[in-house]
């Protein structure tokens, strides 16, 4: 399944973006950026990132649920993803 970026606009002329999935579901999330280049930058970093399994932390939420962060070599978080009810699901988007 093809994945895709999508680039918004946010609030106060801030951007943020969403990496999808082929079905459009919103696999990974941005923090949000006061300028249009970082983000571009970040969406980069994370194009080269995603292809090195140990830069993928596998997550537990208080409340029960499972999802993921990205991050680059220096530790920084480049995205989260969505929360997922099981394991599974989570270890899908990774892959």
């Amino acid at each position: 399944m093809t994945t895709y970026f999508e680039l918004k606009a946010a609030a106060r002329s801030q951007y943020v973006w969403n990496l999808k999935a082929g079905n459009h579901e919103v696999i990974l999330t941005s923090e949000v950026f006061k300028d249009k280049d970082v983000a571009l930058n970040c969406i980069a970093a994370v194009k080269k990132n995603a292809s090195e399994e140990k830069r993928f932390l596998r997550r537990v939420a208080k409340d029960g649920q499972f999802f993921f962060e990205l991050i680059n070599e220096l530790g920084k978080t480049l995205g989260r993803s969505e929360r997922y009810k099981a394991e599974a699901g989570r270890d899908k988007d990774i892959s």
